[in-house]
């Protein structure tokens, strides 16, 4: 593995989820209200819908929470967008918030699996994982329990993945792991995620900065 040198990427202003937090401001309160969707909606939809838990991208957003709960997640913040009432837009925007910075720590594995394999392929999806072609397929198709290190890295490329999804088509975002870049000092992403990596170990951490760095706007070389 060609040695990395200690080049800090540079983070975003404000990562997803403070990109999400900024969404509550009295602008996206407003259009609660009249009924349109605010930034907070479309990143918990789009989180939502990448880790494979709602099939229907114009669903409304009581059925994005509802998907979310159905899957097992986030009982104790469901229980208070239960009981809230209509007319509080600026609490409905702290609580799509909420679920939004959860869903990051809540590997679904059974629902990424399948979006991940069309975007990346499973030959770059096995490279990713450290987790050989036969193993994949097993895992994905449910006939083998999915280890909870092969979950937690999936977890983390469907997060990464999301970021990117903004920017990219499959093929570029297939294309940014392989490609060189030189915030890396001119490495690939997939040669800071050899072995049995986790998402909080150096390298991953810092492909996911590059990749949120993008999805805010910023150049991500």
């Amino acid at each position: 593995m060609e040695k990395v040198r200690n080049v800090s990427v540079q983070e975003p202003i404000a990562t997803q989820s403070a990109n999400v937090a900024a969404a509550t401001s009295s602008k996206d309160a407003r259009s609660a209200s009249k009924g349109a969707s605010t930034a907070a909606e479309v990143a918990l939809r789009a989180r939502v819908s990448r880790m494979g838990l709602l099939t229907d991208p114009a669903a409304d957003i009581d059925r994005v929470v509802e998907s979310i709960v159905q899957a097992g997640l986030c009982h104790g913040i469901n229980q208070r967008w239960r009981s809230m009432g209509p007319n509080d837009p600026d609490q409905r925007q702290e609580l799509l918030v909420a679920f939004h910075q959860l869903l990051q720590d809540s590997p679904t594995p059974a629902g990424e699996w399948p979006g991940l394999r069309v975007i990346c392929g499973d030959e770059l999806l096995g490279q990713i994982l450290s987790i050989s072609h036969a193993s994949l397929r097993r895992y994905a198709a449910g006939e083998r329990r999915c280890p909870d290190g092969v979950a937690t890295r999936l977890h983390w490329l469907a997060l990464v993945v999301e970021a990117l999804e903004g920017s990219y088509n499959a093929i570029g975002i297939r294309r940014w792991f392989a490609r060189p870049r030189q915030a890396l000092a001119g490495a690939t992403p997939l040669a800071l995620l050899e072995g049995n990596w986790l998402p909080e170990h150096p390298g991953p951490q810092r492909l996911k900065a590059l990749a949120a760095a993008t999805q805010a706007g910023m150049v991500a070389s």
